[in-house]
């Protein structure tokens, strides 16, 4: 309720209409070469409904389904997409938050990422051709989980959480 539609329009058009502008443009001379890698980065948020996050969690989801669903139509061609999904990552973005909701980063600072951990996870799944990769062990456990879990649960944990925090 409190989002500029502004910042609502920017998250969509960076994390939902870039990259599948990038990937339609790109794509094709890759399978016309018989090769290449598309490294898409997601988000653990991907994988859960974030309130106070919504638009964001619901664009990373979005690129999650697109990066799943392109992977497997291009089976076989040489061409393979991998969509890295971290957690919390120590960037600009974390600064960001920490001066927004300092309660919020100190509840996740045991899960918070190392940059150069991430894009080494990232780098190594792309170069294998791992269709998803979510780095860190907490993190992973987190998105295992939460794809166990009715998504009510894990909305209603998410979302006390979230509260907390704010």
């Amino acid at each position: 309720e409190k989002m500029n539609p502004a910042a609502n329009q920017a998250i969509i058009r960076l994390n939902i209409a870039a990259a599948t502008g990038m990937m339609s443009y790109f794509i094709p001379p890759m399978v016309a070469r018989g090769h290449g890698r598309v490294l898409n980065i997601a988000s653990t948020s991907a994988f859960v409904p974030v309130p106070f996050m919504a638009t964001y969690a619901a664009s990373k989801a979005y690129l999650l389904s697109l990066t799943e669903s392109v992977s497997e139509e291009l089976h076989g061609t040489g061409v393979t997409l991998t969509a890295l999904c971290p957690g919390v990552t120590a960037t600009p973005m974390m600064d960001a938050m920490a001066a927004d909701n300092s309660r919020f980063v100190k509840l996740i600072a045991p899960t918070v990422l190392d940059v150069t951990e991430v894009a080494d996870a990232g780098f190594d799944a792309c170069m294998r051709g791992q269709v998803l990769r979510v780095p860190g062990r907490v993190n992973l456990l987190a998105t295992l989980s939460s794809r166990a879990m009715p998504k009510w649960v894990t909305r209603r944990v998410v979302g006390l959480m979230a509260r907390k925090a704010h």
